[in-house]
């Protein structure tokens, strides 16, 4: 009994743990009006700038945020021509916004923002016109990484830009199609690109691909556990967090970090402020910088809460876990099956919906609010198991 009652103890005080920075996103200074919509976020010499997107008015000023003064600032000389669906990064104390267009499908713009002298000009346009696509800068170089334009091609390129000479040079394409509306980052010698496709079942992307700077090769690595569409993703001390996009056409506000050292993916224990999809994210001294509509979001994650409660996510697993009542279980392709869900003193709970995926290999629970925090048991039962979950339900 006494031994239960301290496993019971650890797994709360490790489960606390992993909950004690949970919402607590600092919201920072918001723009006001009209905000641009799915615009480029980077951040050059300490400052942050939202520039393109999507504005009722065109063209869209280029926005300046001072994080010492927590301020915003629409000084910036507009882009010369409206862009919307591009991607862009900082380097070298300038910003490259890329492709994009509207409509649809696609242009091969180049512009260069210089914030030292506010102006605009342009490079050697894109080998292919895409939209949808990411950008990453890596030893000097912008690489960006799929996209469309109608041509069902423009997913599998891989375009290396050298600003030094102005130039463009195809790259080894990727290993899977659908690379659009993905998260995409650089450490090391590798690029990661993480899951996109399309905002539908039938099109949404598992796959975890990393490009070799060096050998010019992608390696496949294990699918991420879910298809996820139009995720952020950033780099914190050499470890990526994968953050929201939307998976079974529901936006979630879920966190993942992925250590490349050990292989793992891992829940960071805390969430997104909302659910979102098409966000943007940067990072400052290791603190995440989170831009949707307007609003803005700071977080500084607390990696040894992360080591010290890494959750390699396994087949079959509930995640995330800890949560708010909304979370996910592992299928194996079932359609008849028994979830039932009790609380710490054996009661059962009655008040839940669930919704199976498409190719029902997803589980989607969403608890009442009304539960009180604590431990619940889960337990899934179908043709072939029987499977029950520890559930830690926070405030």
């Amino acid at each position: 009994m006494h031994t239960m009652k301290y496993i019971i103890t650890c797994l709360l005080g490790c489960l606390l743990s992993l909950t004690s920075n949970s919402q607590q996103w600092e919201t920072l200074a918001s723009l006001s009006g009209d905000a641009p919509n799915i615009p480029v976020m980077a951040s050059v010499n300490g400052k942050i700038y939202i520039l393109a997107g999507q504005r009722y008015n065109f063209p869209s000023p280029t926005f300046i945020y001072d994080p010492s003064t927590d301020t915003w600032s629409d000084s910036g000389t507009a882009q010369p021509a409206g862009t919307y669906w591009s991607s862009g990064v900082g380097l070298n104390g300038k910003i490259y916004v890329m492709g994009g267009g509207a409509p649809y499908p696609g242009q091969t713009f180049n512009y260069i923002y210089d914030p030292a002298t506010n102006s605009w000009s342009t490079g050697q346009a894109l080998m292919t016109p895409r939209m949808y696509h990411n950008a990453v800068v890596a030893g000097g170089k912008i690489y960006l990484i799929g996209g469309q334009n109608g041509d069902g091609a423009s997913e599998w390129h891989f375009d290396e830009y050298d600003p030094a000479l102005d130039s463009w040079t195809r790259k080894a394409q990727l290993l899977n199609n659908g690379a659009w509306y993905c998260g995409a980052v650089n450490i090391g010698d590798s690029i990661y690109r993480i899951a996109g496709g399309g905002y539908s079942a039938s099109m949404i992307k598992k796959y975890v691909e990393a490009y070799s700077i060096t050998s010019n090769t992608w390696t496949a690595y294990p699918d991420f556990h879910r298809g996820l569409h139009a995720p952020a993703a950033v780099v914190v001390k050499d470890h990526i967090f994968l953050l929201g996009g939307s998976s079974n056409s529901a936006d979630m506000d879920s966190v993942w970090v992925y250590n490349p050292k050990t292989g793992k993916w891992a829940d960071a224990g805390f969430r997104l402020p909302s659910p979102m999809s098409y966000h943007k994210a940067v990072v400052l001294n290791d603190c995440i910088y989170l831009y949707k509509d307007g609003s803005l979001y700071k977080y500084c994650p607390d990696f040894s809460s992360i080591a010290n409660n890494e959750i390699e996510i396994a087949k079959n697993s509930l995640y995330p876990n800890p949560n708010n009542g909304n979370f996910y279980i592992e299928m194996e392709n079932e359609n008849d099956f028994n979830i039932t869900i009790t609380n710490s003193l054996g009661q059962s709970i009655d008040h839940y919906n669930y919704q199976l995926s498409q190719n029902q290999n997803i589980l989607h629970v969403e608890m009442s609010q009304n539960n009180a925090a604590g431990f619940y048991l889960v337990t899934l039962k179908t043709n072939k198991e029987v499977r029950t979950y520890t559930l830690f339900l926070r405030n």
